[in-house]
C-alpha cells in the first residue's frame, strides 16, 4: 500500500506526538505538529521536515537536542513499540494505518541542525505512479461531504465588466473548482450589484439625456458613460441625488415605469456580461442580485432586528450597534434604514446571508471581495451574531487587493476604470501576434484565446490575493517567466512530444494500463525501472536521479498543495507548484533523452524503456493540465 503524501504527514505527525510523549511526558497535539511540518529547501536533506522550535520552548530543551533525541526514536524497534499507540491515534476515524507499510515508505530519518527530516522512499511512490490506472494518482476527495458556499464576481449592472470584478471572479472561480475537486459541495453565486441609490441615478440620467439608439448601439458602455456624467453633474447640484434617492424608493415600491426602466438596463447588462463569463468559462451555479431581496425581505430582516430589541434610531436612520461585538475595535454602528426611508446594501447582504444558510446550510460561507470591503463584512457579521445566529462565523472575507496599470489607480465615478474588454483585446492581439511568431499553423484565434484568458488569469491568481500588483502587458506572455504560457508552453510541448512518439492521447484513463500491461508486475515491485530508463552514465545519474526524485515528490504532493491552498482560500500556491513542476521537466527534457534509439540492434528494449519514459512524462501532462483547469486555464492544442 502506498499512502498519500496528506496520509504520511499524518502518520509522521502522529509517529512524532506518540516519540515527544514517550521521551518527555509532555502532550503536543497531532493537527499542531501537522500544520508544523514543511519542506526542507534541498532534496538531499529530506522531503518533510518537523522544526523543534516550538516544542523547545514548550519542554524547555534545546532544539538540536530534541531533533536528536526524536531521530533515534524512529528506527525499525521503536516503531513497532509504539505500534498500539499510534493506531489508537486513528481508532475513532475512517483511517486506518499499517505500521509496516508506513515504515517501508519511510527511506531514513535524519536531522539538519534543529529539523527532523523524513526522506520518503521515492522508488517506491514511482513504482505506484506508473501503475495506477488514475490519470491524479495520489488525489482524494478530502472534502467530502462538507458545504461551501462562494460569493463572487458580483459585477454591477449599468457598468461595464470591470477589472475589480475579474480579480473576484478569478479568485471565486478557481476557488469553486478546488473545493469540488477535492469532493465538497459548492454554492457558487454571481450576486450582482442590481440594486440601490446609484440606480436611482442611473435612471435619472436616462430621463435626462438617454437615447434609445445609442443605448442599442453602446450597450452597458452607453449606459456607463451616462452615470459617469450624472455623478459629475451632482457635484454641482445637490437636488441630483435627492432626486435619484426619490427616484430608488418609488423602484422599491414597485413602480411600474421605472421597474421596466431597470428590467431593461439589467438585462442589457447581463447580456454583456454573458460574454466574458463564457470567453473565461466561469462556472456560476446561481446567478442572483441584490434586487431577490427587496421589500419583503428586508422587512422581514427589520422585523427581526426589532423583536431582539437591537435596531435602534440614530440621527434619524435605523442602525445596529456592534461596540459589545467588537470592544476593541472602533466598528461604527450598521445602517439598516437611511434617513430617507431607504434601505441600504447591508440589510439586503443580511437578508442574503440568512436565505443562504436556510438553502444550504453551509460549513462556510465564502465572500470574495476587494478589501475595501472589510468594514462592510466585520458589520454584516457583527449583526448575524448579535442575532445569535449559528453561522457567523462561518462566513470568511476571502479579500483581495488592487490591480493598477502602470500604477494608475482606477475610479468608476471619474470614468478611469479600466474594463476587461479593453484589457482582453490588447493581450489577444499580443497573442495572437505571437501565433504568427510561433507558426501555428491552425485556429490561431483560439490559440490566442487560450493564451489571452490564460495570461489575465495567472497575472491575478500568481499572487498574495491581500497584496497589489500592478498589470504590466509586456509580461503577462512571457514564455520564459512565471505566466501561465510558460506553463501551457511545456503542456503543449509534452503533446508535441505524444504526438511525435503515436502515444496514445494523454486524456485516455485506459491507455496506460493497455500499454504497460507486459510492464505491470515488474513496475509495482520494482520503481527502480523508471530511473533506469532515464540514467544512461554514470557521470550524470546523481543529478538526474535527484531530479526525477524532485518530479515524482511534486507530483505526490498535488492534494497536499490543494489542501494548503484551501486552508489559506490562496490560488497563488498552485500557481506557484505548476510553475516549479514545469520548470522541472524542462530540466529533464534538457538533460535525458525521452523518445528515440541510439542503435537499431537496441530497438525493442529501448522501445520498452520509450514506453515507460511516456508513461512518466504524461503523468507530470495530467499535474499540469487539472491543475491549469483548476485556475481556468486551457491548454492551447499547438505553439
Amino acid at each position: 500500500m502506498v499512502y498519500s503524501y496528506i496520509e504520511i504527514k499524518k502518520i509522521i505527525s502522529s509517529e512524532i506526538a506518540v516519540s515527544i510523549y514517550k521521551k518527555y511526558g509532555f502532550e503536543e497535539g497531532v493537527v499542531s505538529i501537522f500544520h508544523s511540518l514543511s519542506t526542507p529547501p534541498k532534496i538531499e536533506n529530506g522531503d518533510i521536515a518537523f522544526p523543534c522550535f516550538n516544542i523547545a520552548k514548550k519542554i524547555g530543551e534545546k532544539p538540536v537536542d530534541i531533533a536528536r533525541a526524536l531521530c533515534d526514536e524512529f528506527n525499525p524497534e521503536s516503531i513497532k513499540e509504539k505500534k498500539e499507540a499510534m493506531e489508537a491515534l486513528f481508532e475513532s476515524s475512517d483511517f486506518k494505518i499499517d505500521i509496516e507499510d508506513f515504515a517501508s515508505l519511510i527511506d531514513k530519518i535524519s536531522i539538519e541542525g534543529p529539523y527532523l527530516n523524513f526522506h520518503i522512499n521515492k522508488s517506491k511512490v514511482a513504482a505506484y505512479l506508473l501503475s495506477s490506472r488514475l490519470a491524479i494518482p495520489f488525489h482524494d476527495r478530502f472534502m467530502e461531504g462538507y458545504r461551501i458556499v462562494i460569493d463572487y464576481s458580483s459585477c454591477n449592472i449599468a457598468k461595464p465588466y470591470g477589472i475589480g470584478h475579474i480579480m473576484s471572479t478569478a479568485i471565486g472561480e478557481s476557488l469553486k473548482r478546488c473545493y469540488e475537486f477535492a469532493g465538497a459541495f459548492v454554492a457558487g453565486i454571481n450576486y450582482l450589484g442590481d440594486w440601490g441609490t446609484q440606480f436611482g441615478l442611473v435612471l435619472l440620467a436616462f430621463e435626462f439625456w438617454g437615447d434609445e439608439k445609442k443605448l442599442d448601439e453602446g450597450g452597458v458602455y452607453y449606459l456607463y458613460e451616462l452615470y459617469v456624467r450624472i455623478n459629475e453633474e451632482q457635484k454641482n447640484d445637490a437636488s441630483i441625488r435627492e432626486k435619484a434617492k426619490e427616484i430608488f424608493q418609488k423602484l422599491e415600491d414597485d413602480d411600474p415605469y421605472y421597474k421596466k426602466m431597470w428590467e431593461m438596463i439589467r438585462e442589457i447588462s447581463i447580456k454583456d456580461f454573458q460574454k466574458y463569463y463564457t470567453l473565461f468559462g466561469n462556472t456560476f451555479t446561481h446567478i442572483e442580485g441584490e434586487s431577490q431581496y427587496s421589500k419583503s425581505s428586508i422587512e422581514n430582516v427589520v422585523h427581526m432586528l426589532e423583536l431582539n430589541g437591537i435596531l435602534q434610531e440614530s440621527d434619524g436612520a435605523e442602525v445596529v450597534f456592534l461596540d459589545d461585538i467588537y470592544p476593541n475595535e472602533k466598528i461604527p454602528p450598521c445602517m439598516i434604514k437611511k434617513s430617507d426611508g431607504t434601505t441600504t446594501y447591508a440589510v439586503r447582504d443580511i437578508a442574503a446571508a440568512l436565505d443562504r444558510w436556510q438553502r444550504f446550510h453551509f460549513d462556510e460561507s465564502l465572500y470574495v471581495i476587494n478589501i475595501s470591503q472589510r468594514l462592510h463584512i466585520q458589520q454584516i457579521k457583527g449583526v448575524i451574531k448579535k442575532l445569535n445566529l449559528p453561522f457567523a462565523d462561518s462566513m470568511v472575507h476571502v479579500a483581495f487587493g488592487t490591480m493598477t496599470f502602470s500604477g494608475e489607480k482606477m475610479q468608476t465615478r471619474k470614468g478611469t476604470i479600466k474594463f476587461l474588454r479593453e484589457i482582453y483585446e490588447q493581450v489577444y492581439q499580443q497573442a495572437l501576434a505571437l501565433t504568427e511568431g510561433k507558426n501555428v499553423s491552425k485556429d490561431k484565434e483560439k490559440t490566442a484565446k487560450d493564451l489571452a484568458v490564460g495570461a489575465i488569469l495567472f497575472a491575478i491568481l500568481k499572487n498574495n490575493r491581500i497584496k497589489d500588483f500592478d498589470f504590466q502587458f509586456d509580461r503577462v506572455l512571457n514564455f520564459e517567466g512565471d505566466t501561465a504560457a510558460y506553463i501551457q508552453y511545456t503542456a503543449v510541448r509534452i503533446k508535441s512530444i505524444f504526438k511525435k512518439a503515436e502515444f496514445a492521447n494523454s486524456d485516455d484513463k485506459t491507455s496506460d494500463e493497455k500499454i504497460l500491461a507486459r510492464f505491470t508486475d515488474k513496475i509495482k515491485n520494482d520503481g527502480e525501472i523508471l530511473y533506469q530508463v532515464f540514467i544512461t552514465n554514470d557521470e550524470s545519474s546523481d543529478d538526474i536521479r535527484n531530479l526525477i526524485d524532485s518530479i515524482i515528490l511534486e507530483i505526490y504532493k498535488f492534494d497536499d498543495i490543494l489542501h494548503n491552498l484551501l486552508k489559506e482560500k490562496e490560488p497563488y500556491i498552485l500557481c506557484r507548484y505548476l510553475l516549479k513542476l514545469a520548470n522541472l521537466f524542462n530540466q529533464l527534457y534538457s538533460k535525458v533523452r525521452i523518445l528515440g534509439v541510439e542503435k537499431e540492434s537496441q530497438a525493442k528494449t529501448e522501445s520498452d524503456e520509450e514506453t515507460i519514459r511516456l508513461v512518466f512524462v504524461r503523468r507530470i501532462y495530467q499535474v499540469l493540465e487539472k491543475g491549469l483547469d483548476l485556475l481556468g486555464i486551457s491548454i492551447p492544442d499547438a505553439l
